[in-house]
């Protein structure tokens, strides 16, 4: 006979908890939920705690969420129970497990805060309404002109 030989995959779980949880029953729901995995036999390979973020949109009648992340190796057997446990955790309002391709990050990432006034992408400025498209061409080839003097 032949020993099965395991291939294991590198998994990340995003957690997303109620925002109101005191540290210490937070302490506790991290602990169930890795102890969660360790009963499967595996081993976190990192927990990163990302902090309170915005949510896209309100769930279960929260505006904010706090996010973890979770890596680990696995076989993928284990994914669907391991689900199962967190959907009956009550203060987790989301999570998402994808598997992922290269390696774990060394040092904890920091997501910008938008509310700092961080820009991501480059917005228009308002419109003017009565400018059409020669007014436009026009005042363009003057600001060139301008900058060629």
């Amino acid at each position: 006979m032949e020993e099965e030989v395991l291939k294991l995959a590198l998994y990340e779980t995003m957690v997303v908890v109620k925002p109101g949880v005191e540290k210490e029953a937070l302490d506790n729901l991290m602990d169930n939920i890795l102890n969660s995995l360790k009963e499967q036999g595996i081993n976190p390979i990192k927990v990163m705690d990302i902090g309170v973020r915005d949510l896209a949109y309100k769930i279960a009648r929260e505006k904010k969420g706090r996010y973890f992340i979770i890596y680990y190796e696995s076989d993928g057997k284990v994914i669907d129970s391991f689900q199962r446990h967190l959907k009956l955790l009550d203060d987790v309002i989301r999570f998402l497990t994808v598997r992922t391709v290269g390696v774990v990050p060394e040092d904890d990432f920091k997501i910008p805060d938008l509310d700092k006034g961080v820009v991501l992408r480059r917005t228009r400025g308002p419109r003017e309404y009565g400018r059409t498209r020669e007014t436009f061409e026009r005042e363009s080839e003057n600001s060139v002109e301008e900058r060629n003097q």
